[in-house]
Order: structure tokens, then C-alpha cells, then sequence
């Protein structure tokens, strides 16, 4: 009994959608596929995330700016079995002025509807001059 509620506790952790987003250096965004457009970030731009050979099907659901934090989050159901048409996708973050910002990206499978589990996730500091 006691393995049993042990092993229950175990998934029930490792699909929590608070847990920590692994933070990465803003130079290794390309071998996530990524860019930040413009290249250059100066103040006053209108800034995008570029996201490379992204599934057709997933979709973005949240978009929040909180001060100098922006989440970004885009999910898809693997119960659909939809074929992979990778495209490129362009998130729109907006005109940001001198500072620096943190981007959380992640991606949820909803497959399960009560419980969605973070199939991807990474987060990195964004220096706008």
C-alpha cells in the first residue's frame, strides 16, 4: 500500500505545470530553433519570437506580459494523431522599452484535459538596450 500511494505521489509530481523552467543563455536560442527578431534588441522595437520546424498543430493559448516577465504558452492534444506539417511560427511579443526581460515558453500536451503535462519548456533573459 505504502509503494503503491508512493508511486501515485511520483506522477502526480512530474506533472505539475508550476515546475521549474530550465533557463538557457540568450546566445544558445538558435539550437532551440529560436530567434528574437529584431537582432539587434534596442528599446522601442516591436519584438517577435520566431519559432523554427514548429508542429502546424500547436497552438498558442496564453500570452501574458507581467512587468518584465512573458510567458508564452502553446499546446496541442497527441490523442488527435495528427501528422507533423512542421512551419515556422512568429509570437508577437510586443514593443518592449530598456531592461531585461525573462521569456518562459512551453508547450502542453492536453490530451488529458484535468491534468496537462509540459512536453517542452525553457525560459531566457532578454537584454533590451
Amino acid at each position: 500500500m505504502v509503494i503503491l500511494f508512493a508511486l501515485i505521489w511520483e506522477c502526480a509530481k512530474t506533472t505539475d505545470v508550476s515546475a521549474t523552467v530550465p533557463e538557457i543563455p540568450f546566445s544558445e536560442l538558435a539550437g532551440y530553433k529560436m530567434k528574437i527578431l529584431p537582432e539587434l534588441p534596442t528599446a522601442g522595437s516591436d519584438f517577435a519570437l520566431v519559432i523554427y520546424d514548429d508542429c502546424g498543430y500547436n497552438r498558442l493559448t496564453s500570452f501574458q506580459k507581467n512587468g518584465s516577465s512573458l510567458e508564452i504558452d502553446k499546446q496541442f492534444n497527441s490523442m488527435m494523431m495528427l501528422p507533423c506539417m512542421l512551419r515556422n511560427d512568429t509570437v508577437q511579443l510586443g514593443i518592449l522599452s530598456k531592461g531585461t526581460y525573462t521569456i518562459v515558453y512551453k508547450l502542453f500536451d492536453v490530451a488529458k484535459a484535468n491534468n496537462p503535462k509540459i512536453t517542452f519548456s525553457l525560459s531566457f533573459k532578454l537584454p533590451v538596450l
